[in-house]
């Protein structure tokens, strides 16, 4: 079983999350590499939660394998990780998604195979990210299961933990479930019901399912009885991938969250607070902030090189 005894800067965070992506790749060879953050996700969502400074309780709505779950269960502020899925076969969940997969994928493999048992079989490696981590069978908003699907009675609906906002602790939800208009709706819905200060990340906000997960925020703000605003990650720099990722947040707490917001799209920010989490081996962090560096890196190392395989260039 592997253990982490400190969590380190960003660049031990993304080898940690390599190494469990690896572990679901051995485990289950069969499953197809698809859905997974990007390193340009995975280094927005570190570096806004170092900026937000508040201890963390994270509901994350769409467990697939596990990676977002254990990528949260990584930081250092995250105390709990509620990690949610419906559970149907990898085989309807790529099928619900035509032109997601490659079709040599054989299906007959995957057709009994559930994301939480690859979740669960691959977090077994991981001790320290595992009691982080509780995972649960259901939905938070919608019974809506699949994007073709009608709703479900038979889908449990999984209870929103409240929390009351203090300088001690915030729950910040990982919307990363069904990408439809009705249901990322009705995500934020049961989200902000129970806990009005929330933070609401939303992934795939841009490329393909952008525009139905962007269509889903604005119902929500147009009929929520609070007002609510929203925003996309902004990229760091020319050439570099944007993070595919959104905030829907309270007008009543705008100033604190716009403050953290101004300070997690800095590149320079990130930069300094890279550098700061690497103070032992400081170049790491300067081949992580530069299209340079990252370009030097892809080219002289072969660590990064896998690291940053996902990233895009211009």
């Amino acid at each position: 079983m592997r253990t982490a005894t400190n969590a380190g800067g960003y660049l031990k965070r993304l080898e940690r999350l390599n190494e469990y992506e690896a572990a679901v790749a051995r485990l289950f060879p069969p499953l197809p590499r698809l859905w997974s953050i990007t390193v340009a996700d995975a280094l927005c969502l570190a570096h806004f939660l170092e900026c937000y400074a508040r201890r963390v309780v994270v509901l994350d709505v769409g467990t697939f394998v596990g990676m977002s779950a254990f990528f949260f269960a990584t930081q250092p502020r995250v105390v709990r990780v509620i990690s949610v899925d419906a559970n149907p076969t990898i085989a309807k969940e790529i099928d619900d998604k035509p032109g997601a997969v490659d079709t040599g994928v054989d299906f007959e493999l995957l057709r009994n195979l559930r994301p939480l048992q690859v979740a669960q079989s691959a977090l077994a490696e991981f001790a320290d990210e595992r009691q982080k981590i509780e995972l649960r069978e259901g939905v938070v908003g919608s019974s809506q299961v699949s994007v073709q699907g009608s709703p479900s009675e038979d889908v449990e609906k999984i209870e929103v933990p409240v929390l009351e906002l203090s300088k001690r602790l915030a729950l910040v939800a990982f919307i990363d479930g069904l990408h439809t208009e009705e249901a990322v709706r009705a995500d934020l819905e049961a989200v902000f019901e129970r806990n009005p200060h929330a933070l609401a990340l939303l992934h795939d906000c841009r490329g393909a399912w952008g525009p139905y997960v962007q269509a889903g925020v604005a119902a929500f703000i147009e009929t929520a009885q609070s007002e609510y605003r929203f925003q996309l990650f902004e990229r760091w720099g020319p050439g570099l991938e944007p993070p595919n990722i959104g905030i829907v947040y309270p007008e009543a707490d705008a100033a604190e969250v716009e403050h953290v917001l101004s300070e997690a799209n800095s590149s320079l920010q990130l930069l300094k607070r890279s550098i700061s989490l690497e103070l032992q081996d400081p170049l790491p962090a300067l081949r992580l902030t530069t299209t340079a560096g990252i370009r030097k890196a892809l080219r002289t190392s072969r660590a990064v090189r896998a690291l940053l395989g996902k990233a895009s260039f211009a």
